[in-house]
């Protein structure tokens, strides 16, 4: 059973301001969910877990701006092995 300082401290996060600490702790609320032998769609769902992540999206600013999270998308897409690789299949079909 999950003790009343876990969510105390799902409500006291939401005045955090430093974004490491705040993935690193979620990280552990995380585990300890898997610990109560909660399936995975449960995790997702929990209260405690829609609360953190709520906080990780104010401190990324994914909140408010729906734009600049499609153009991280694009900008880390650019960048990473799944687009170089998509780029080599692509010049090997076309021969």
């Amino acid at each position: 059973m999950l003790e009343r300082k876990f969510y105390t401290d799902a409500l006291e996060v939401q005045n955090a301001c430093n974004l490491s600490g705040v993935v690193i702790s979620f990280a552990g609320v995380l585990k300890k969910l898997r610990e109560e032998g909660l399936a995975t769609d449960e995790i997702a769902n929990h209260p405690v877990t829609r609360v953190w992540a709520d906080k990780i999206a104010s401190l990324t600013g994914t909140q408010e701006n729906a734009v600049n999270v499609a153009e991280a998308f694009d900008f880390v897409q650019s960048k990473s092995c799944v687009a170089q690789k998509h780029t080599l299949a692509e010049r090997s079909w076309m021969g």
